[in-house]
């Protein structure tokens, strides 16, 4: 589903069935015994959530830096960025023709666009 995952495991290794699909190469917090972890090291519930929050920012970082690719481009006038609808960031470029080296006059080259931070549902591609 494409959603950013925390892998916190709980409890020893010993009987523990295996996982078809791992969320990662490693946990990222690991716990033989909770209890004794939460008696030793309090914030651990607090560092759990602030992992959380990481992983997550982290991915939507990874859409506004190609957003903010765009409006460089923008910026230098190679394209135009016009919004269409801001809240779905949904967007137009439109790419100018350089037209000294064509014979005759042609429009700009139009796509439009829409940024997400998850993979596209096919709610979203229909009303794409």
């Amino acid at each position: 589903m494409n959603l950013p995952i925390e892998w916190v495991k709980f409890g020893p290794d010993t009987d523990r069935a295996l996982l078809n699909d791992k969320p990662g190469d490693s946990p990222h917090f690991s716990f033989e015994n909770l209890e004794e972890h939460l008696l030793t090291q309090p914030s651990i519930i607090d560092n759990i959530i602030h992992k959380a929050f990481q992983i997550s920012r982290s991915n939507a970082m990874s859409v506004m830096d190609h957003f903010n690719r765009l409006q460089k481009l923008s910026n230098s006038k190679s394209t135009e960025l016009i919004p269409i609808h801001r809240k779905t960031m949904l967007y137009q470029v439109s790419i100018p023709r350089k037209y000294k080296e064509l014979h005759y006059h042609q429009r700009p080259l139009i796509h439009s666009l829409q940024l997400f931070g998850r993979k596209p549902k096919v709610t979203d591609k229909s009303g794409f």
